[in-house]
């Protein structure tokens, strides 16, 4: 008998302790705190924004964001500090989109990143000046009418057209009152198109010591002068022989025929 109410006092016990172990259990489950995951708030700019090459953006969450990823173009960065995430550029130019993943959830922001503005040091040089410039072995003139870059000009054609011209190409700029405008000079024709001398003025003097010579006549290998319905322009360096391209004043020219 005294056995049967021992074992009965130890099965008590045991049920008594389960009971209480599984309500300790549930008390403890009932007590710990369920973590939500953090809420993405707002971001600075906000999305859709446009924003530059080296901007900061700043994204706010209601709490750490765990395990957070950032995924974007160019040589981006990010840093987290509590709730806050900061995330600097370069961002390429185009539509940049920044994917924010983190435990239990994902943002989206879409950013527009505009071309760089070129931009050059001031200059003024040139502009408003006719200039002549040499391309494909040709000499042009024209007017500067701006700078587009440092060392780079657009000039208005003769005939209206426009050409952005390099400062290398440019062969000098016009000396508007110089004093040999006007002066009657001659050059060599060509003989193989019957030609035997060219009578002309100087129609305009460039500070690299260019002229323009305006023709309005020729000789003909038989002596015959013909005036020229559309007159022929040459640029010619001052030191230029008569011999190679060059010309002689008119007055030097009547020495030379006269003897004189």
């Amino acid at each position: 008998m005294r056995t049967c109410i021992i074992f009965f006092q130890m099965m008590c016990l045991c049920v008594s302790t389960l009971f209480l172990s599984g309500m300790e259990g549930c008390s403890q489950e009932d007590d710990a705190e369920v973590v939500e995951p953090a809420a993405f708030i707002s971001a600075a700019p906000p999305d859709g924004s446009t924003i530059q090459e080296d901007f900061t953006i700043v994204v706010t969450f209601d709490g750490p964001p765990e395990g957070l990823a950032v995924e974007a173009f160019g040589d981006v960065t990010f840093s987290v500090a509590g709730s806050v995430v900061t995330i600097t550029g370069g961002f390429p130019p185009g539509g940049e989109k920044i994917v924010l993943t983190w435990d239990g959830g994902t943002k989206v922001l879409t950013y527009t990143v505009p071309e760089p503005e070129v931009k050059f040091p001031k200059t003024d040089r040139y502009v408003g000046e006719n200039i002549i410039f040499e391309e494909f072995g040709s000499v042009h003139e024209g007017r500067v009418i701006k700078s587009v870059s440092k060392n780079e000009v657009l000039v208005r054609l003769d005939d209206g057209s426009e050409e952005v011209v390099h400062f290398d190409s440019i062969a000098g700029t016009l000396i508007a009152d110089h004093a040999d405008i006007g002066t009657e000079v001659v050059m060599l024709g060509d003989r193989d198109k019957d030609e035997d001398i060219f009578l002309g003025e100087i129609a305009a003097v460039y500070d690299s010591d260019v002229r323009k010579i305006r023709i309005h006549s020729v000789f003909t290998v038989q002596n015959k002068k013909k005036k020229l319905d559309v007159p022929r322009i040459h640029f010619v360096h001052e030191d230029t022989d008569i011999e190679d391209g060059g010309y002689i004043t008119s007055e030097e020219f009547g020495r030379i025929i006269g003897g004189g």
